[in-house]
């Protein structure tokens, strides 16, 4: 579990310094969903490490459901 949360945590780190740097959504959006790809195993896995909601809400900014 801890591998999937320092994953998740780098996504979240990446996702924002792009923010920060103005980088367009495009490309954090295909970030994040490569990221969800990766990792959406996580999002089903209770009880949720609040590491794991932050990540679930930055990707939530980024992927289309």
């Amino acid at each position: 579990m801890s591998d999937l949360i320092e994953e998740a945590l780098k996504v979240v780190a990446q996702i924002k310094q792009m923010e920060q740097e103005g980088k367009p959504r495009e490309h954090i959006e295909l970030v994040a969903q490569q990221a969800r790809q990766r990792l959406h195993s996580l999002t089903l896995m209770p009880p949720m490490h609040p590491d794991i909601l932050e990540f679930c809400e930055v990707l939530e900014k980024y992927c289309v459901r």
